[in-house]
């Protein structure tokens, strides 16, 4: 069985074509005879059973022969449109057996190969859609349609990993971006703290030349710390 369920789709097809050929093969020669059966069953009972009996036993034959077919007027209204369906039945059954059989091989198939695969498919990539990727495809048949979900399931798993490693970047992004901040805000605040000394107290000659020049060298060195900074910072992102 198992052996079966994972025959390719086109070996299956043709399984069931072949199935259904020598099916509908075997069905239509039973519909067939039993229409016969009973048309001659009803032409029975108009044929003249003596003269039919003399000439099939006529200068020494032993068989019967055919039973001839009467007028339709000489028939039933019922007899008559029995015998017209048996008419109908012998002349076309073989082709409405074969057409009926093909639907119902086609119809097979695509319920056992196709059906399920392309539901949990469908299932899948509306779980995609809504950017939810906590689900598996359960089809694991080793046909075509089973490869198909099984590189569905794993570009599911790329996706997620891709998301993953997506949102670390964003999370790593962002602890950069604290540490840049608190690196850059240390020597503007020591500039800040610079800058109001001097204006508040330079011009009152509260602190001498010596004390104002310290505070400019020190400047200095914190706008040689952000060149530093800005510069390892572009060359990092180039």
């Amino acid at each position: 069985m198992d052996k079966i369920r994972n025959l390719s789709l086109r070996k299956t097809i043709v399984l069931y074509m072949i199935v259904s050929l020598i099916v509908s093969f075997y069905l239509s020669a039973l519909i067939m005879r039993m229409a016969a059966t009973i048309q001659d069953d009803i032409w029975w009972k108009y044929v003249d059973q003596e003269k039919y009996f003399e000439m099939a036993e006529g200068e020494g034959r032993k068989y019967l022969t055919d039973v001839p077919r009467p007028n339709s007027y000489e028939m039933k209204k019922f007899d008559y449109h029995v015998s017209e369906i048996c008419d109908f039945l012998q002349t076309f059954t073989v082709l409405i057996v074969s057409v009926v059989g093909n639907i119902i091989a086609v119809f097979l198939f695509y319920k056992h190969k196709l059906k399920n695969p392309i539901e949990e498919l469908e299932l899948a990539s509306q779980q995609v859609g809504r950017n939810n990727l906590d689900f598996h495809i359960t089809y694991e048949n080793k046909d075509e349609m089973g490869r198909l979900c099984r590189e569905f399931e794993r570009m599911k798993e790329q996706l997620a990993e891709n998301n993953h490693q997506l949102w670390k970047m964003i999370e790593e992004e962002k602890a950069l971006r604290t540490a840049i901040a608190h690196d850059i805000r240390s020597p503007l605040s020591v500039l800040e703290g610079y800058q109001e000394m001097l204006s508040e107290y330079l011009p009152k000659k509260e602190i001498n030349m010596e004390q104002a020049l310290d505070m400019v060298n020190e400047s200095k060195k914190q706008i040689e710390r952000m060149d530093i900074f800005v510069e390892t910072m572009r060359k990092m992102s180039s």
